[in-house]
């Protein structure tokens, strides 16, 4: 049994290399058969991708030949437009792009310069309706002086007249009273030789009257009756004169009138002066404007120019379209 086993074991001994080599055999045809099956598989998508690039390559040389008539096309309007390339077409658009930067700043300027041109129009205007407010003010002033100086004038002449009026009363009033006091000593001597009778002295010669009494005392009445109307003459002038005021009831009337012309000057004079305001005013608002008006100009001369904002318009929509 041992023999038997033994022999077995040599017998497997000696199969075992081919049987090992058989399984690499059939491990290196699975691997093989492995890839081959790989391999048909690349092969078929590379049979479908060529396809697919072949499908690519037609539809490329449609879009080609669509490009070249584009490009043909767009170096038509390119040349129509005046540009040599796209390139060209681009730094004018940027150029003019540039320049529209400017643009706000002008039309701000030229706003501001259409304002103001409407205002020193309607100022100049003002100016020339206000034209002779400097010489009306002038006259306006003087005829209110010479007025004020007539006024003057007529007070200087009321007061005059007013003061001879009293005057003239109180030397009325002096010999009045110096008449009374006449008439006062004749009435007292009167009295006095009266009283004295026959017997008393002449006020003359100083002798005894006697016989002449009568004389003397119609002497006295006499020279009483004439005081007493040189009184009364007196006192007749007196009332009159306090009654009669014509003149300086005319001297007060020519003075209102004066007064009523002096308030119509100075209301006339006011008139003017506000006048003649306004048009320094106006002429100081137009000296303004205009200065402004040149620094305004001076700002636009350096704005720079050549904007045209339909040709940029047009360029641009001409690069849309190409593009």
């Amino acid at each position: 049994a041992e023999a038997t086993s033994k022999a077995r074991q040599e017998a497997l001994d000696k199969l075992k290399p081919a049987k090992e080599a058989s399984d690499q055999k059939a491990k290196r045809h699975e691997e093989l058969t492995r890839r081959l099956e790989l391999d048909r598989a690349d092969i078929s998508r590379s049979e479908s991708r060529l396809k697919e690039l072949g499908s690519e390559i037609g539809e490329l040389k449609e879009k080609r030949v669509e490009l070249d008539s584009l490009k043909a096309r767009a170096i038509s309007a390119l040349k129509e437009a005046g540009f040599a390339s796209l390139k060209e077409l681009g730094e004018e658009i940027g150029r003019l792009g540039e320049l529209a930067r400017f643009e706000g700043d002008r039309q701000r300027i030229g706003g501001q310069k259409s304002a103001l041109e409407a205002d020193v129009k309607a100022l100049c205007t003002r100016e020339k309706a206000l034209d002779g407010a400097a010489d009306a003010q002038t006259r306006a002033q003087a005829a209110l002086q010479a007025a004020e100086a007539l006024l003057a004038e007529s007070d200087k002449r009321i007061q005059a007249c007013r003061e001879d009026r009293v005057a003239a009363l109180h030397s009325l009033e002096a010999r009045i009273g110096q008449f009374g006091a006449q008439a006062d000593q004749i009435k007292a001597k009167k009295a006095q030789i009266e009283q004295a009778g026959a017997d008393g002295e002449c006020p003359t010669c100083e002798r005894p009257l006697a016989e002449e009494l009568p004389t003397v005392l119609a002497n006295f009445d006499s020279q009483s009756r004439e005081i007493w109307a040189q009184i009364e003459a007196l006192q007749a002038e007196k009332a009159k004169l306090q009654q009669d005021d014509g003149q300086l009831a005319a001297l007060t009337k020519s003075r209102e009138s004066v007064v009523s012309e002096i308030d119509a000057l100075r209301r006339g004079k006011a008139d003017a002066d506000a006048k003649l305001a306004e048009l320094q005013n106006v002429q100081s608002e137009i000296q303004k404007k205009t200065a402004l008006l040149n620094s305004l100009q001076a700002d636009l001369e350096k704005l720079p120019g050549g904007f045209d904002e339909k040709r940029l318009r047009e360029l641009e929509q001409l690069r849309d379209s190409l593009q």
